[in-house]
């Protein structure tokens, strides 16, 4: 079933883990963390991720799915095969638009000596996803309409694990902020809370933001001396090379729209959600004020 995390609240239009209620162009969207002051973090970020997967396999959920996508999710599932966690990992792929990430993929499943599934959405069908995943969550991303495609391709004995929810931010809808937010805390896209309401509509369980499904993971990256903090963006690309280092296969953050090709179906697919739905959500930004962390 659907878990909230109880160190995290949002709330869209004043309705806490609500849906969007109506099309305005500026539904006001809410986010914040709670318990993390004070918290203790771990001694490295290896020690928190291995913390979190231990507590999964320990209350029942012992069996995962990682989603392969960047270097976000590797290193969950490089952590899953050093704590000899059963994982399957699964790769969202949409012909002619992806393809490119399947080689670095590849390289992660034989690295890890763990086959990795491809999920497979043509794209012509991907507009039709993507228009219904916009009714429900009404984000405007591709990115994170088109994801949840893979979730009932999930076996029902296999935790989802996705890694997003990381403190790292560096597009360009985190330099946009409210007047009465400008200068306090770190922002955060209402793309962040796509996930969580297509598993709430679904029942589906899983962790969909794994990098702040724990205080402790949040704890540790936003104490690390190696987090760049310069407001409104944020990096935590240092610490994660300082850590892993040569094991990683992904160099670099990915999308799936990296090519020219990509971008412009990526571009396309905005457009026509725009334009049919009379509606542009990608800069909604909360923040989370710093006393907090």
């Amino acid at each position: 079933m659907f878990n909230k995390l109880p160190h995290i609240s949002w709330s869209i239009n004043g309705v806490d883990e609500a849906g969007y209620t109506d099309l305005s162009p500026k539904p006001v969207f809410k986010f914040s963390y709670t318990g993390v002051a004070g918290s203790t973090p771990a001694d490295s970020y290896k020690t928190a991720i291995n913390n979190r997967l231990n507590a999964l396999v320990s209350s029942g959920k012992n069996k995962l799915a990682v989603f392969i996508s960047g270097k976000d999710s590797e290193i969950i599932a490089i952590q899953c095969k050093k704590l000899n966690i059963d994982f399957e990992m699964y790769f969202l792929n949409i012909p002619g638009i992806n393809d490119y990430m399947i080689e670095n993929v590849n390289k992660v499943s034989a690295a890890l000596s763990t086959p990795v599934n491809i999920i497979t959405l043509n794209k012509d069908d991907v507009v039709a996803f993507a228009e219904t995943s916009f009714e429900l969550t009404r984000i405007l991303k591709p990115t994170y309409l088109v994801v949840p495609f893979m979730f009932d391709k999930i076996p029902a004995d296999r935790h989802i694990i996705i890694g997003e929810g990381d403190i790292n931010k560096d597009g360009q809808s985190y330099s946009v902020l409210s007047s009465t937010d400008t200068g306090f805390g770190i922002p955060i896209s209402s793309t962040e809370i796509a996930y969580l309401l297509h598993s709430k509509k679904s029942g589906l369980d899983g962790d969909y933001y794994f990098h702040s499904s724990s205080i402790e993971l949040i704890k540790t990256v936003w104490d690390s001396p190696l987090l760049t903090k310069a407001y409104p963006y944020f990096s935590n690309q240092k610490m994660i090379e300082a850590e892993w280092g040569q094991e990683l296969i992904f160099t670099e953050k990915t999308t799936n729209w990296d090519t020219v090709v990509g971008k412009q179906f990526n571009a396309d697919i905005r457009k026509h959600l725009s334009t049919k739905y009379s509606a542009k959500f990608d800069v909604l930004l909360s923040v989370v004020p710093k006393e907090v962390l």
